[in-house]
């Protein structure tokens, strides 16, 4: 369950119109369909909602009419509401905003290897720069408004989440097959030459061939795995199924306790994998879950709050449609 705390409409921000800067200019027409108190939402941005909410669901292709049409319906409920949730936002003061949304974009392109990978990311969401700093910048006055109205007030009890705990230990909490690893990380970025590849193997091989002569694992982690890997002797902690890339996973959990692997290669590098325990399927005990359920009872509280404060917004909202 997510940290974060967000309206279930905040999924289409991403699809997000500029502020109505002009909105007494603004008229109904075929490409904006819909104005919310003189706020545009186009017909492209309904039209990438609408695929997104498809996408979602893993809706069978190809789509049948009907059901385009309720996801596009959907789609216009959802930014209609975010755009409502946006307005009253605006009105509360966001310390350092666009520092904020120069920061979070800042993070989204670290995720891309270059300009052009990260461009061309923009280009199959078709969006440009300009309209994904609009989209941060409603994400994050939404989730102020959010965080200073409505979380405050969205306290659990230790009864709700016992109750919680009880009814739902047998679904909710079932924990299969897991492994503590510990591992020796030699990073191999994709672009690498393939000189600088063959320099990084030889390098995991010699550090595996320490481990092999009885050095021990944990003291050749800290010395040599790449950051932050080498923390705590090169310890991750408590894996489960579907919690590392598959190569990783499949060589971890084939190893019996105290066994290491050989180079275990996956997209960031060569691995050197050391099974430290293995724990059977188990049910999580209440003070292991209590955080998680804690948040979670938190979120629908918060949740519930905020799609009644968007609705009573739409009451009292002019929204003008096609």
């Amino acid at each position: 369950m997510s940290s974060r705390i967000r309206f279930a409409a905040l999924a289409a921000l991403c699809l997000a119109t500029f502020p109505g800067c002009q909105q007494s200019q603004q008229k109904l027409s075929k490409e904006v369909p819909t104005l919310v108190n003189g706020a545009p939402i186009t017909r492209t941005e309904v039209d990438r909602a609408a695929k997104a909410l498809l996408s979602q669901s893993k809706m069978a292709q190809p789509v049948a009419p009907q059901v385009l049409e309720k996801a596009a319906q959907s789609a216009v409920d959802q930014l209609i509401a975010a755009e409502l949730l946006y307005q009253a936002g605006s009105k509360i003061e966001v310390p350092d905003l666009e520092r904020q949304v120069r920061d979070r974009i800042a993070q989204s392109r670290a995720r891309y290897r270059s300009q052009a990978e990260y461009d061309k990311a923009l280009g199959s969401a078709g969006m440009s720069q300009k309209e994904v700093e609009v989209a941060v910048r409603k994400d994050i006055v939404i989730n102020n408004l959010i965080r200073t109205r409505f979380l405050p007030s969205a306290s659990v009890s230790e009864e709700e989440i016992g109750k919680f705990y009880r009814e739902n230990r047998d679904t909710a909490f079932r924990l299969g097959e897991r492994v503590r690893v510990s591992q020796i990380l030699v990073p191999v970025p994709e672009q690498a030459s393939p000189a600088l590849k063959k320099q990084a193997r030889q390098k995991a091989q010699a550090l595996l061939k320490r481990v092999q002569n009885g050095e021990e694992f944990a003291a050749v982690a800290s010395l040599e795995s790449a950051p932050p890997t080498n923390k705590n002797g090169g310890d991750m902690g408590i894996l489960g199924r579907g919690e590392a890339v598959a190569s990783f996973e499949k060589a971890a959990f084939a190893l019996k306790p105290g066994e290491v692997s050989g180079l275990v290669e996956t997209p960031v590098g060569l691995h050197i994998i050391k099974m430290m325990q293995k724990l059977p399927a188990a049910t999580a005990r209440l003070d292991e879950a209590r955080g998680q359920i804690a948040l979670y009872l938190q979120q629908a509280k918060v949740r519930k709050a905020v799609t009644q404060y968007a609705a009573e917004l739409r009451a009292k909202a002019k929204v003008e449609r096609i």
